[in-house]
């Protein structure tokens, strides 16, 4: 197992590469809210389902937990919860689809950075999280998406930043207030390593359900691939080579090689930059194997069981 691999920084090599599922982004037009905290960013996507690529596994729960509560009453009468986490290797599509949620339903998206949270200050965090739900409240019906929820909550956090522990009792309070009160605000994270995240946040007040992003199987590949290079290109081939590769891997290989490239050159390219999902199954697979049967990791066991 790669012990002590650490996937906030692989996150972070990443996060300059297109997002997974849009090569070419369409602009995101910034959403003006009264009070935003410099540490979130807050934006109204244009992204759907239509979208995200690879997103059959998970659309008919998706649509149960966001889209159904969202549209089958009116306004007034709405109920709008979810508190789902989003996990799977780097590179695979999580933010994406925390984009395509929020665009899907037309709402805004209020996105936090856990790492940033992770370097706040004692009590810092607290106020930040204060603000940022405040904020949603304001704009509900909308979306907060935690991006690397592991950083802020995880065992080396809590070492070097102990009073970590008061954000996370406030991240508790502000998910049951928001559900109780019926603000209208649903709440997304993702995380590479979920097992990292602490139970309280697992159970009952805290993410009510975890949904895994799966790495790319070979017709995923073939679409990123399809999506990025000349049409001239053996596809099948590539999406065969690029086996272990992550969707981000796939756009980076393809933005180097050049949308012209060859067959040969692309199959050079992703064989000089090598798979990068093993890794983290091998790590993802130890995790599922000792980690008390909460539910957290069942996408993922019937994965690797199907694998």
């Amino acid at each position: 197992m790669s012990e002590g691999y650490d996937w906030g920084r692989a996150e972070a090599e990443v996060a300059d590469v297109p997002q997974p599922g849009l090569p070419s982004a369409r602009p995101e037009p910034s959403l003006t809210t009264v009070g935003a905290p410099s540490l979130f960013e807050v934006a109204r996507p244009e992204l759907t389902f239509d979208d995200v690529i690879d997103l059959e596994p998970l659309q008919d729960r998706l649509s149960d937990l966001f889209l159904q509560p969202f549209r089958r009453s009116e306004p007034a009468n709405r109920t709008f919860s979810a508190r789902v986490l989003l996990y799977g290797p780097p590179g695979c599509g999580k933010t994406t689809l925390a984009r395509a949620i929020a665009g899907e339903l037309g709402v805004p998206l209020l996105r936090a950075n856990g790492a940033q949270l992770a370097d706040l200050y004692a009590g810092e965090s607290e106020q930040a999280l204060r603000e940022l739900f405040d904020v949603a409240r304001v704009n509900a019906p909308c979306v907060i998406f935690f991006d690397e929820l592991d950083t802020i909550d995880s065992e080396p956090s809590r070492a070097r930043a102990p009073w970590l522990q008061g954000g996370i009792r406030q991240l508790l309070t502000e998910l049951g207030s928001v559900a109780r009160a019926g603000h209208q605000v649903a709440v997304v994270g993702a995380a590479t390593r979920p097992w990292a995240v602490d139970s309280l946040l697992r159970r009952e007040g805290g993410f009510q359900t975890a949904l895994f992003v799966r790495p790319p199987g070979a017709s995923a590949r073939r679409e990123y691939l399809e999506r990025a290079l000349d049409d001239r290109v053996d596809l099948d081939e590539l999406a065969r080579l690029s086996e272990g590769s992550s969707g981000a891997d796939i756009l980076q290989v393809c933005a180097t090689a050049g949308p012209r490239a060859t067959t040969q050159e692309v199959a050079q390219a992703l064989a000089a930059a090598g798979p990068t999902v093993a890794s983290w199954l091998e790590e993802a697979r130890a995790a599922a194997d000792g980690l008390t049967d909460d539910g957290l990791l069942d996408d993922l066991r019937s994965y690797l069981e199907s694998a």
